[in-house]
Parts: structure tokens; C-alpha cells; sequence
């Protein structure tokens, strides 16, 4: 498994971990004291999704290619697109991907899917450049960031890490996404969705329409962390494996605080006196100076009652919720279980603690926050 935490660009500072050179919004319970879900043991790049890699409708490259052998130029279509990232309203399967799918604007608000067509495996421009480290390791550290220019304007993002070494080693086209209304995981949506958090916090992309442009560069990000501190750190860097461009328009409505895909995970209660306590103990166990929390969301419709496994006697109460936080450069949103202990007959604010919830830190435009 890929790391699962999003990296981003030189700016943030893990919560719990050290100081990064490549630095990431923190997974759960990064930034928040307590402690975090179980998961399981992983290697120290940390886990990478992992996607289909069959030739199905749901597949993000093409067949298996025999071992040792790359996937090479699927089709003819890849043969007049290598190089480039193009764009559609809708998903592009490989065994379904035609020309008439392209497009080339959009609406902030649409889904926006992409396929990236390579003449080679991305590790390829990176092999040999890390002293010590093989072929093989090469690939399983691989990953992609997201150069966007706003009308020249650059902003260097990074996406959620997927894939295992083989499939970085041989696919040659692969597709993701840039905003989606399914659920299901496509690389790209974190990287889109950092864009509009730092862009906007600068004051661009405002209402208008704005030439996007997208790059994806290979690199080679190791963490280099000890003591169960992170320290990302990137160790190599290609050239750009496809470029591709695109308009998109912006109104004033864009901005929708009520759209989840937008401005993150949505309350589904009002209950303000709960809210103000959360927010309270996050700010005193808070980790992150540089963007503090603001303002909670109470994503649970009620309590849920933990009891001991064997005695049945009741030992916390937990409900989920999200905190947005507020920086100088951007703003996040991340899911935790709040927790109070049962404590001589009633729960105790005193007690109480975060929990790791399997939602990870997303950037927001700072505007979703009230």
C-alpha cells in the first residue's frame, strides 16, 4: 500500500512528526493529540492505495504486461497523445476511451476526469539517481506531483500516492481525476482540491474564466523519519512525463459551502454547545501553529455508547466530527472521533481525546469555512 497521508509543497509542518522537506497535510491524528485507528503495518515511504489493474471498465491502465516488460503504446490514440494529459466530463476507461470523450472547459463544479499518456514508465527518468537504491526501489518510491499554472501562475501541488512498484515499472497511460461526484478513489482530486485551497488563499481564482495548465512530475519521495516522527523528504526528480490544458470558469456560486466535494465533509447537526467544546480541546492539543483550528462540524447524528468487551460496562462516549483549520496559505479539513471517558456515573469533558476517523486531511478553499 501507498502512503495514504497527502504531501504537498513546502509549507506545512507534520503536527506529530518532525520538520519535512516535503511536507503533507497530516494523516489522522497527525496534528491532534490522542491516538490514532490500527492499520496495518507499512513500509517506511508509508502506504500507497492500491487500484484495479485489470482491462475491465474500471481500469486505470492497460493489461498486465508480461514481467519485465512495460505496457508500451496500447493503442493509437496513445500513439498521437504520448506526452499529454487530456480531459473529459466523463470517466475514461481504457477499454472505452475514444477521441469524442476529450474536452478541453469546464465549469468549477464539474467532474473533471483525465488520462495521462507516457512513452515510458514514469521511474524510468528516475532510475540511477538515488545512490544506494535499485530499479525496483526506484519504482515502489515513485510518485507524482501536480504542476497547475493559473494563467502562468504556477502552483505545485501533490496528489494522494497510489499503485504498487510493478505497475509504476510498466504502465505507460493511466487516468484519474480532478473532481468527481462518486466516492470511489481516482488519483488526482487532493492535488485539484490543494490548488483551489492555495490559489483562492492568494486571491486568484476568483470568478472568471482561467487557462489551467497540468504537468506530472515523477519523483522519488523517501521518509527519512525515526522514532515515529516523519521527515518526507524528496531524493529525485524527472522531467515532466505529459502535459496537458484546459479552461475553467468560476462564478460567484462556485464556492458552494453546502457541496462536499468542494468544501469537505458536511454537518449533519447544528448542536453548538458540542461544537464549542471540540473545538476547545482541539485547540489545546493542536499541533500545527501554522494553521489552527476554527471551527468544528459535527458529521454524527448522535453519541455512540463503548463498552468494555467483557463486562459490558460502559467505558466512553464517541461522536465524529470534522475541525477546519485556517493558515496563512491554505485551509484543511480533517475527520477525528471525539471521545469523553465514562466517569463516576457520567462523561468527563476533562478526559477527553481524539481519535484517528477514516477520513484524511483535505484542502478546502478557505471561503468554505463560515
Amino acid at each position: 500500500m501507498r502512503k495514504l497521508a497527502i504531501l504537498a509543497e513546502f509549507a506545512l509542518l507534520v503536527g506529530l512528526g518532525g520538520t519535512v522537506a516535503v511536507a503533507q497535510i497530516p494523516a489522522v491524528g497527525d496534528v491532534l493529540g490522542g491516538t490514532k485507528k490500527p492499520r496495518p503495518a507499512q513500509p517506511d515511504r508509508g502506504g500507497k492505495q492500491e487500484l484495479p489493474n485489470s482491462n475491465q471498465g474500471t481500469s486505470f491502465a492497460a493489461p498486465a504486461a508480461p514481467q519485465g516488460a512495460t505496457q508500451g503504446i496500447t493503442s493509437e490514440l496513445h500513439r498521437q497523445n504520448i506526452g499529454r494529459i487530456v480531459f473529459s466530463g466523463q470517466d475514461m476507461p481504457l477499454d472505452r476511451m475514444n477521441a469524442g470523450m476529450f474536452k478541453t472547459a469546464f465549469n468549477l463544479g464539474d467532474e473533471i476526469y483525465f488520462r495521462v499518456y507516457m512513452a515510458e514508465p514514469a521511474p524510468t527518468r528516475l532510475y540511477g539517481r538515488v545512490a544506494g537504491m535499485d530499479d525496483h526501489n526506484t519504482a515502489y518510491f515513485t510518485q507524482y506531483k501536480m504542476l497547475f499554472t493559473v494563467d502562468g501562475r504556477p502552483y505545485e501541488v501533490s496528489q494522494r500516492p497510489w499503485g504498487t512498484a510493478d505497475e509504476y515499472k510498466t504502465w505507460t497511460t493511466w487516468r484519474g481525476q480532478l473532481l468527481s461526484r462518486g466516492e470511489r478513489f481516482f488519483p488526482g482530486q487532493e492535488g485539484f482540491g490543494e490548488l483551489l485551497s492555495r490559489a483562492t488563499r492568494k486571491g486568484d481564482l476568483g470568478p472568471g474564466t482561467y487557462k489551467i495548465t497540468l504537468e506530472m512530475i515523477p519523483v522519488v519521495i523517501v521518509n527519512e523519519g525515526t522514532g515515529g516522527r516523519n521527515n518526507f523528504v524528496e531524493k529525485a526528480r524527472g522531467a515532466p512525463v505529459a502535459k496537458g490544458e484546459f479552461t475553467l470558469t468560476v462564478t460567484a456560486s462556485s464556492y458552494n459551502r453546502n457541496d462536499p466535494k468542494i468544501c469537505g465533509a458536511q454537518a449533519v447537526q447544528s448542536n453548538p454547545a458540542l461544537e464549542s467544546t471540540i473545538l476547545s480541546h482541539a485547540r489545546s492539543v493542536w499541533n500545527r501553529p501554522s494553521a489552527p483550528p476554527v471551527k468544528v462540524r459535527v458529521t454524527h447524528t448522535g453519541w455512540t455508547i463503548v463498552r468494555h468487551p467483557v463486562t459490558g460496562i460502559i467505558l466512553h462516549r464517541q461522536i465524529d466530527a470534522a475541525i477546519l483549520s485556517r493558515g496563512a496559505e491554505f485551509c484543511d479539513i480533517q475527520g477525528y472521533s471525539y471521545s469523553q471517558p465514562y466517569v463516576g456515573g457520567g462523561f468527563s469533558a476533562g478526559g477527553a481525546k481524539f481519535n484517528g476517523a477514516e477520513t484524511y486531511g483535505t484542502y478546502i478553499p478557505c471561503s468554505c469555512i463560515a
